[in-house]
């Protein structure tokens, strides 16, 4: 149980699942009793866009938007996560995946993709805690499936944030949310991202 609010960004591309784990984090508040706002950008939700949303977790949550910098930023994209560097700071943890993808600015040479050791610097110097691992990678060599990035991700922030969601109840909601047949390889990937860091 917490006793302040909790807010996390989630921040990725198109096609990545940012939606959907919003969801899953935002039924998982519900059946532990939090009160939950969730702001999602769906403009640029198609492939290649950009797509972040907010989700807020306590007790009385009045705005789906932080009020100040959040606890916890999940980047399932490095780049995409260095877009939200105006609201993390010295109380957020960075939980990043190091994987780049091009995005549409990218693809059409409208900005130019930056190093990734930049762009963890850039993270880095501005949170408490920087969780960076390469999660499209440990997809594709444990689970066969890259897609399943977002579910690693998620099993990660639960681990580290353990006081806020509880492991069964995640489970369970990613069962309701996707079915019980797709749900088979997200609980495996869920299970991999718990497991991996301490």
């Amino acid at each position: 149980m917490i006793e302040k609010d909790h807010t996390i960004a989630i921040a990725g591309v198109g096609g990545q699942g940012v939606i959907l784990l919003s969801r899953i984090i935002g039924l998982a508040g519900l059946k532990e009793d939090y009160n939950i706002r969730i702001a999602e950008t769906l403009g640029m939700s198609q492939r290649f866009g950009s797509v972040k949303t907010y989700v807020r977790i306590g007790h009385d949550i009045k705005s789906p938007l932080p009020l100040n910098n959040v606890d916890v930023l999940l980047g399932l994209e490095p780049l995409e996560a260095c877009r939200c560097i105006n609201v993390i700071d010295r109380k957020t943890t960075a939980i990043i995946n190091s994987h780049p993808i091009q995005t549409l600015t990218t693809l059409l040479e409208v900005e130019k993709y930056p190093p990734l050791h930049v762009l963890r610097s850039m993270i880095e110097s501005r949170v408490s805690k920087l969780i960076w691992f390469n999660a499209t990678d440990i997809a594709k060599r444990k689970l066969n499936d890259p897609k399943q990035t977002n579910i690693i991700m998620l099993g990660v922030y639960v681990k580290i944030n353990g006081s806020i969601l509880r492991r069964d109840i995640v489970e369970e909601c990613i069962v309701e949310t996707l079915g019980v047949s797709r749900a088979k390889i997200a609980l495996k990937a869920f299970r991999l991202g718990y497991e991996l860091f301490r």
